[in-house]
């Protein structure tokens, strides 16, 4: 703790408490905190506190707020190109080893990309969420399809001895495959269809209506079980006939949005 009392302490007066809560990653009123006591306790003296001390830094406090912004619009970004925007855009030449040390002290790190679709969007989730909320969680059944071969249920990982690799032999043909579309409830599957290759629109009708006799006819009041169908927005969840049919029974239809996370 003395250690970011110390940086808050140093930082202050050369960048704004919100930067420095961001770049520290502690939080806003802990800086405030930290600075009033440091004020009070010192009073005028505090103004002339000093800031830095030893050798100074290459990369100064708003350089790194710099890079933090760069990084923040291009998260993928190479190190060395990193690098060269600092120089460019800054005037900080510095070598890869020492840019690379001072984000780290940062608190920035090298991670897997976790990709999000640029698809998907806020306001449609939030509509959904909105819509799917008046719905009891007994009345909802989900459906999903999942294809799967052979070479499902080979791992990723395997133990070896250091120095050795993980070896397995494996199929490289995948084989045939299959494709398996259950509903979901919270009475567990109501209903279930394998067939080989893909669903197609003519097996996923044939699908839905073989659900059909486990469904019941929507009712705001008593709400009983399964009374919506919750699907993702597929081209061949989407056949007019099929949806007709289903509303004529009085079962409800909810599309997610594109490219849902939950």
């Amino acid at each position: 703790m003395d250690n970011v009392r110390l940086s808050i302490l140093q930082m202050h007066g050369e960048v704004t408490n919100q930067d420095i809560s961001r770049y520290l990653g502690v939080l806003l009123r802990s800086v405030q905190r930290i600075v009033k006591l440091e004020h009070d306790y010192l009073g005028s003296a505090f103004e002339s506190w000093p800031r830095t001390g030893g050798t100074p830094r290459k990369i100064t406090d708003e350089a790194m707020m710099f890079l933090i912004s760069v990084i923040e619009r291009r998260s993928d970004i190479y190190l060395d190109k990193l690098r060269v925007e600092l120089q460019t855009q800054m005037g900080i030449e510095v070598t890869l080893p020492t840019l690379s040390r001072n984000l780290r002290d940062a608190g920035l790190t090298l991670k897997m990309i976790m990709k999000v679709a640029k698809e998907r969007d806020p306001r449609k989730r939030a509509d959904y969420t909105m819509r799917i909320s008046q719905y009891h969680p007994r009345t909802q059944v989900y459906i999903d399809e999942s294809r799967f071969d052979r070479q499902n249920s080979i791992r990723k990982q395997a133990w070896a001895f250091e120095g050795e690799r993980a070896l397995k032999k494996v199929f490289f043909l995948r084989g045939k495959s299959y494709s398996v579309l259950p509903a979901l409830s919270l009475l567990g599957i109501l209903h279930v269809k394998i067939v080989k290759n893909a669903f197609n629109t003519e097996l996923f009708n044939e699908f839905i209506y073989e659900l059909l006799p486990f469904m019941n006819p929507y009712d705001p009041v008593t709400q009983p079980p399964n009374l919506v169908l919750i699907m993702d927005n597929c081209r061949i969840h989407k056949d007019p006939e099929m949806i007709e049919i289903v509303l004529a029974c009085g079962i409800c239809i909810e599309f997610l949005p594109p490219y849902l996370p939950d």
